[in-house]
């Protein structure tokens, strides 16, 4: 069954913090605003053993809203990132102790939703090639990727043994696949140590953060067509990609991308994006994020600027709904070629066969002839994604010639 472009959207929220759990059925009904059917949402343990979403009850609440609402969870794991040096015994930030603790909240968590809760993605920790695991210049030691695979394929076989027709996604990798500088994390590299440890092997769907940068090229989401798929050669099952954060930082400075955007190129930006990982055939496609505001001193990439009643939209949240209020229940098709590679232009169709065009440039064409509909049909081609109805009925004077007479030979018609 073909998948719509609603279907696959979806965003990320932090679950596991009070505004989380005291307005989940207001989070619930902004996604529903946005067409969001995808939820993804850490499960965030406390490695001193503090935190209040240990209680199941909140995540009771949550997944049981959730549920009413249509909207599938996909929830991993990740613990306080509150020190600098790596434990030489457990070859993470967290001491033995420390690791037991957060081995042990995994395990509640899994005992307790694992059969309850059927819908689940399960993925299993959050940029472990990041910042996620240890301090960046020891991500790429032996012992440490060994170690923090290890409690991957743990996670994911404890799940399993629980429920075996669950879903699982792998860890969720900082940056695109295929991009090698993002955060100085080369990524190429963890894609083929990910095949080596064969940790693909245990999971439906590879998992990414694929945040565009001014590191790889001109931080526009058309270089993830190059960025954003794993070589071959790591991926010869070709399991489909899952986009589980992605965005554009607004509130100036330079940020994990190198730069930030106003909220206008953000929008128009992030628009883009979706529709080029969906083009791309990533099985979701999770923008970075539900709420926050946009200035560094909270979250500077927010659809809403908050949880409250009040759909208090950013510019990007406005960008997105407009997006899908329009493609929702439309599956992409294809991507027509317009002899530039600077022009796109992709066809859309729903279940009952009609058809829209969304089309853009990278570098501000202007009015371009397209062949769609009529013969040389003008589209002005910006920056901006279009949409427009698409028909692809005959043209008469082309299939149904007209008729010149009758007569009792049968009838003629004008060439």
């Amino acid at each position: 069954m073909v998948e719509t472009l609603d279907t696959k959207l979806g965003t990320m929220f932090w679950a596991y913090t009070s505004p989380g759990v005291d307005d989940i059925e207001e989070v619930a009904r902004k996604c529903d605003k946005l067409h969001v059917h995808f939820l993804d949402m850490p499960h965030h343990i406390d490695c001193w053993g503090n935190n209040p979403m240990n209680n199941h009850e909140h995540w009771d609440r949550i997944f049981d809203t959730l549920k009413a609402h249509g909207i599938v969870p996909h929830v991993y794991f990740q613990s306080n990132n509150y020190r600098t040096f790596t434990d030489p015994e457990t070859h993470a930030i967290w001491d033995s102790k420390q690791m037991q603790t957060i081995r042990q909240g995994i395990i509640d968590f899994i005992n307790r939703y694992a059969i309850r809760n059927p819908e689940i993605w399960w993925g299993d920790w959050n940029e472990p090639n990041g910042s996620g695991w240890v301090d960046s210049k020891e991500r790429y030691d032996y012992y440490v990727i060994q170690v923090w695979e290890q409690l991957s394929k743990w996670i994911h076989d404890e799940i399993r043994y629980r429920n075996p027709e669950s879903i699982h996604t792998s860890a969720n990798y900082l940056g695109a696949p295929n991009s090698s500088h993002f955060d100085n994390v080369n990524n190429t590299f963890f894609s083929e140590y990910q095949y080596r440890f064969a940790l693909y092997d245990d999971v439906d769907y590879l998992t990414w953060h694929p945040y565009v940068d001014t590191y790889n090229g001109e931080a526009i989401p058309e270089e993830l067509l190059k960025q954003g798929i794993v070589p071959a050669e790591y991926n010869p099952l070709q399991k489909q990609l899952i986009a589980t954060e992605f965005g554009f930082a607004r509130g100036g400075g330079t940020g994990l991308q190198g730069r930030t955007w106003t909220d206008d190129e953000a929008a128009k930006l992030m628009i883009r994006e979706i529709l080029i990982l969906d083009m791309m055939n990533y099985k979701r496609i999770c923008f970075f994020c539900l709420t926050g505001s946009g200035n560094w001193d909270s979250n500077p990439y927010g659809a809403f600027n908050d949880t409250g009643k009040t759909d208090n939209y950013t510019q990007v949240g406005l960008a997105i709904k407009d997006l899908m209020d329009q493609l929702a229940g439309y599956h992409f098709v294809q991507r027509y070629d317009l002899d530039d590679e600077h022009l796109f232009a992709l066809q859309y169709q729903n279940e009952a066969g009609d058809n829209k065009l969304a089309y853009w440039s990278t570098n501000s064409a202007g009015t371009v002839e397209t062949p769609f509909r009529d013969e040389n049909q003008e589209l002005n081609f910006t920056d901006y994604v279009q949409i427009t109805d698409l028909s692809f009925e005959p043209i008469k004077c082309e299939f149904f010639l007209p008729i010149e007479a009758d007569s009792s030979l049968g009838t003629r018609v004008k060439l």
